[in-house]
């Protein structure tokens, strides 16, 4: 009876202690408390030191570290620290074991992190005078344990880093600081930046003082003890451990502590944009003298935070008015006839280069070789509208090849995934501007068992053995079709899907119809939602140019309209098969 009164509340209504005797999966035992950690972190500091008590016990519980184990396990790297241990080194059931040992460990305070295993690696391959980077391997179960108290500090602190700490957020990536960036540029007419880096970040920051901000923002006397134990792992007196999950967060709060939090109670510098990416530090400022005045008092404070800039006022100041590009996050940055454009910067490249070498290095490279151009090509849709994109596709095979790798997908496909990223810089764009229109529901109100009346239904056919597509539209107000779209070669049910929504919002965009679009395809919704089409069809080359170039109508289609009609999730359970169905079912 207690178990059924705990499911039928909402976990915001929960008591604290109520999570312990949470009823359902690992997944949703880490939901709950991510929501409770969550609420807390947006109430302040007072809600979290309502629930100091519980942090270290949520931090050491086997489920959250079962949780963080097999994230671990798919991306935290496969390479060991010094016992020697990996993450296939276990059976499911011996996992389960190894985190219970890890627990009683925690729980009772004898926990002692191992040794750490030091690596050196060049900053860049092909420019040795930049030095070598130190990277911290360390021991499996030390990752596990970091990993689960950032699950559990980050919700806390997040709120606080707020727009200005970017870097190392779960939901956040450098296209986010960009388009902030660009923003705050246009609102205040500010094209004089500074773009500075701090010289070895992790490797300067003082340990002691470093300890006394993490009692500060950590109500929980245990976790900080525990977070002492990994920060003093040697005798130096500076340095956390680069590579270790939890350094990331631990030199956001840093950053955030000694420069952010200070950087607006100087007189004069209230004008002066901040943005923080990891180490990367941009500052927006009007005028030249306010940007001199801003580096003095970015040097400032990090000489006092014990962390020296890298390059200097004279080289770090760009005037992008001045025809001028500003390098900043693999981006270049210009302001030529008074409109901000994004090109690709020389050490994107520079980076995709040396991640395919690297890929040999690992098993299935060339799998790994196709995902690391994919993700390098997903992080530079600001560049689509402002590059050659025939030039970048093919130089993007060119150097594919050169290392080794002739199974990268063809120019049109590179195009299309570069399309898809530029989708989804728009939305950032657009929703920082407040001018995205939310009307896009995955999902139909539960209590309405009545069929509507009103409406345009979208259906598409995939005939997997002639291997054609169709899709059409029929209005639900007297069963007329809308629409059709005669068979087309190749493509896959959810494409159509995807295909058909859009051509009924652009039919009733054209007409000037108030009246929304009804779908029978989850799928097809979400793609429509993050504009993020994951089809194999398409990633795998598997689709004609036809098809590819109705797909990149649709999507830019879709980044040049906003207010768009209402696209439901059409209740197949209660009103039987949607009236655009071809009926081919068997």
């Amino acid at each position: 009876m207690y178990a059924n009164s705990v499911k039928k509340r909402h976990s915001d209504q929960l008591p604290t202690w109520g999570l312990r005797y949470h009823v359902g999966s690992k997944g949703q035992f880490y939901q709950r408390i991510k929501a409770r950690l969550e609420k807390a972190g947006k109430d302040g500091r007072g809600a979290i030191i309502d629930i100091k008590y519980f942090l270290p016990q949520w931090a050491a519980d086997p489920r959250l570290l079962w949780r963080v184990w097999r994230w671990l396990a798919v991306n935290g790297g496969q390479a060991p620290g010094l016992n020697g241990r990996r993450y296939s080194d276990f059976y499911d059931h011996e996992v389960w074991s190894f985190l219970a040992a890890i627990e009683g460990r925690l729980k009772a305070g004898t926990y002692q992190p191992g040794p750490v295993k030091r690596i050196s690696i060049p900053k860049d391959r092909y420019d040795p005078g930049r030095g070598q980077r130190s990277i911290a391997l360390l021991n499996i179960e030390d990752r596990v344990v970091q990993r689960a108290i950032c699950e559990i500090l980050q919700p806390l602190l997040d709120p606080q880093f707020g727009k200005t700490i970017l870097g190392f957020r779960p939901g956040h990536d450098r296209m986010d600081a960009l388009a902030l960036a660009q923003k705050m540029m246009v609102e205040d007419s500010s094209f004089v930046l500074i773009t500075e880096d701090i010289k070895d970040a992790f490797d300067n920051v003082p340990r002691k003082r470093l300890m006394d901000i993490v009692a500060k923002y950590v109500p929980s006397p245990e976790l900080v003890e525990l977070i002492r134990k990994f920060v003093r792992l040697d005798n130096r007196k500076k340095g956390i451990p680069q590579g270790a999950p939890l350094s990331p967060l631990l030199l956001n709060l840093y950053l955030y502590h000694n420069v952010v939090r200070r950087w607006k109670q100087k007189p004069g510098l209230a004008d002066t944009k901040i943005i923080c990416y990891a180490d990367d530090i941009l500052l927006i400022c009007r005028t030249q003298k306010q940007a001199r005045e801003s580096w003095d008092r970015l040097s400032d404070l990090l000489k006092r935070a014990g962390l020296p800039l890298k390059r200097g006022r004279s080289k770090s100041m760009i005037d992008l008015r001045r025809e001028k590009s500003a390098r900043w996050l693999g981006y270049s940055v210009q302001y030529p006839m008074k409109t901000l454009i994004t090109k690709i910067d020389e050490s994107s490249w520079s980076s995709l280069r040396e991640s395919l070498e690297r890929a040999h290095e690992k098993p299935d490279s060339p799998l790994l070789a196709i995902s690391i151009v994919e993700g390098w090509l997903d992080q530079l849709g600001p560049c689509f509208r402002h590059e050659n994109r025939w030039h970048v596709t093919q130089k993007v095979q060119r150097i594919a090849s050169e290392c080794g790798f002739d199974e990268i997908p063809d120019s049109e496909t590179l195009k299309f995934i570069w399309l898809l990223a530029y989708a989804r810089w728009w939305q950032r764009v657009a929703r920082l501007r407040g001018e995205l229109c939310q009307r896009i529901e995955d999902r139909v109100n539960e209590d309405e068992f009545d069929v509507p009346t009103e409406g345009l239904c979208v259906d598409a056919a995939w005939n997997d053995k002639k291997r054609i597509m169709e899709y059409r539209g029929v209005w639900l107000a007297g069963g007329r079709e809308a629409f059709r779209v005669e068979p087309i070669s190749t493509g896959s049910n959810n494409i159509g899907e995807f295909l058909t929504i859009v051509r009924g919002l652009q039919l009733l965009k054209r007409k000037g119809i108030d009246c929304p679009v009804y779908s029978d395809s989850q799928t097809a919704i979400s793609w429509l939602k993050s504009l993020r089409i994951n089809s194999k069809s398409a990633s795998g080359q598997k689709v004609s140019p036809r098809v590819y170039q109705r797909l990149t109508r649709a999507v830019l289609w879709l980044t040049r309209h906003t207010d768009l009609n209402p696209v439901l999730k059409w209740n197949t359970e209660d009103w039987e098969e949607i009236p655009a169905d071809y009926g081919r079912k068997s």
